[in-house]
């Protein structure tokens, strides 16, 4: 991932109950199907002029294949009780946990079907290498996500416990059944380094011009081409 360097990253089910078929994968691995099905290229009028389609966008592609997929360990079924609240009900000892509402203050997205912030059982322990942390996120880009986790970063290289992840869901007044297998978060190792933000001055400017005009002497993969570095996640 870094100057050819292979980097270890270790997931750990710390709480010994996870079915294998849920064990995190590499987000590659996980594509959501408007993705999957979509073709790369496509006919848009009359005159059958053929232009790329997302599927030949290489930054959407890095996003879905950036780290790792973990999945939902159960079954969670979510019911709105007769005082028009949600209430949860789940299918293995790996059970929803709740913090308070306060505790996220004026976030939209609590509304008043929550009596709290439900969060969903991580199972996963994630160690890496001195240095090393790791963003937890909402999977990119998905158009079928029933809820989404708060994002968040992690020190794992110094803590290799698992958790729960406080989550929303997308849709008000959602009920029905989040199956087990389901993708919960995506999970970015990244090292640790120290940054300085800059503003680019008319040198920069002229250098982003020169770049786009080499850009533009191929019909199409100009940034896979010219730009891009394959990456790494097995």
């Amino acid at each position: 991932m870094i100057c050819g360097m292979t980097v270890h990253i270790e997931f750990t089910d710390v709480s010994g109950f996870v079915s294998k078929e849920f064990y995190p994968t590499p987000a590659k691995q996980s594509l959501p199907h408007w993705y999957s099905d979509l073709k790369p290229f496509e006919s848009i009028d009359a005159k059958k002029e053929i232009t790329q389609t997302a599927k030949r966008c290489v930054p959407i592609l890095d996003s879905f294949t950036t780290g790792y997929i973990i999945y939902t360990p159960t079954d969670v079924e979510v019911m709105i009780n007769n005082e028009g609240r949600y209430v949860y009900r789940w299918a293995h000892k790996l059970a929803i946990e709740f913090q308070a509402l306060w505790q996220v203050g004026k976030h939209s997205g609590g509304d008043d079907r929550y009596d709290a912030i439900p969060k969903m059982p991580n199972p996963w322990g994630v160690k890496t290498p001195s240095g090393y942390s790791c963003m937890y996120i909402p999977p990119m880009n998905r158009d079928d996500a029933v809820f989404e986790i708060f994002a968040g970063v992690v020190d794992t290289d110094k803590f290799h416990q698992n958790g729960s992840m406080p989550f929303l869901l997308k849709e008000k007044d959602f009920e029905g059944v989040i199956p087990a297998g389901t993708p919960m978060a995506q999970v970015v190792p990244f090292r640790r380094e120290s940054y300085e933000m800059s503003f680019g001055d008319d040198t920069q400017r002229v250098g982003a011009s020169r770049q786009l005009d080499s850009m533009r002497t191929v019909f199409i993969n100009a940034y896979r081409k010219f730009m891009w570095s394959p990456k790494s996640y097995k």
